[in-house]
């Protein structure tokens, strides 16, 4: 017989919170992005001499806006180790939104790899991100 971890209501409500605010954060973001698409491509022109000069900058944006798929990388690395170190998954004393089987012994082990190949994938993606940026601004600095 499998063992099930019953969910807690308070994560399951703090990950639809989560999820909402996210959801409204990004079309808000979108909607924004899409009525002013004029004013940015303006603003984008006037400076970039500068960001063609001291191309750090797009590199540092982009590290910005990398840091959300960073973070989600360690904390999946971290949680998988703990799983892969302990044999079960979810680790004990982690609480989950919804009821979930309890894998343990190989099965814990294996997805415990699985998620830490995962988050090195995510942690990889976002500093090719970074460098892909910097690089182009090299380019265009350089008249490639």
């Amino acid at each position: 017989m499998s063992e099930t971890q019953p969910a807690d209501p308070r994560a399951r409500r703090r990950a639809l919170g989560v999820v909402a605010l996210s959801a409204l954060l990004g079309a808000t973001c979108l909607l924004a992005l899409l009525r002013n698409e004029e004013a940015l491509l303006g603003l984008l022109r006037a400076y970039l001499p500068l960001l063609l000069e001291r191309t750090w900058i797009a590199a540092l944006v982009m590290a910005l806006l990398a840091t959300p798929v960073v973070c989600l990388g360690v904390y999946l690395y971290r949680l998988a180790r703990q799983a892969v170190r302990v044999g079960r998954f979810p680790p004990p004393g982690v609480v989950v939104a919804r009821g979930t089987k309890v894998r343990q012994g190989a099965a814990a082990h294996r997805l415990g790899r699985w998620l830490q190949v995962l988050a090195v994938v995510l942690i990889v993606a976002a500093a090719a991100m970074i460098f892909a940026v910097w690089r182009l601004f090299e380019l265009l600095a350089n008249g490639a």
